[in-house]
């Protein structure tokens, strides 16, 4: 089964700066609500096309409604590969649990200059398998629906964090 979700948000901030911070997969976890830590397993060519990733995500949609409080509970694995990157214009990989069950998502982010600011689209198609997409309706409620809300809430945390530093180098700059 596919599903395909998009959301945008429009940064204060210009869009070389906001394209670093997402391009640089080393930086996820300062705005990525569901990467807690990362590392590159293997180079990519001069672009970072063809880089891998390890990425520890927090599992969190699956507590069931709990709290963690605990971030190394509930935490899996990813493999992150760059499929494209076109400078300050957009940046795409491909992702997957690891061990491979079956479920992988294909994730880009594309970046529009507006004046001063910077127009961010996510668009991410994910890829589950029939039997675990019944389990998961079994074992949770509204998942989609949390699972969307995370996502939107990435994309506002990268609004902050890229408005943020933008506001702190032209503090530096004056």
């Amino acid at each position: 089964m596919k599903k395909a979700w998009e959301h945008s948000v429009v940064v204060q901030a210009p869009v070389d700066e906001v394209y670093a911070l997402v391009a640089d997969v080393s930086r996820h976890p300062e705005w990525d609500k569901y990467t807690k830590r990362v590392e590159l397993s293997k180079e990519g060519d001069s672009s970072g096309v063809g880089a891998e990733w390890k990425a520890y995500e927090q599992m969190g949609l699956f507590s069931l409604g709990e709290k963690e409080s605990d971030s190394r509970h509930l935490t899996g694995i990813a493999k992150r590969v760059v499929r494209e990157v076109v400078p300050n214009q957009r940046v795409a990989w491909h992702t997957h649990s690891v061990p491979n069950v079956g479920v992988s998502a294909d994730l880009s982010y594309e970046f529009v200059a507006q004046g001063d600011a910077t127009e961010v689209t996510f668009k991410t198609v994910v890829g589950v398998p029939t039997v675990v997409e019944k389990v998961a309706e079994v074992i949770t409620r509204n998942l989609d629906t949390r699972q969307q809300a995370h996502w939107a809430a990435s994309m506002e945390q990268l609004r902050s964090v890229a408005e943020e530093a933008h506001a702190r180098q032209q503090l530096v700059a004056v």
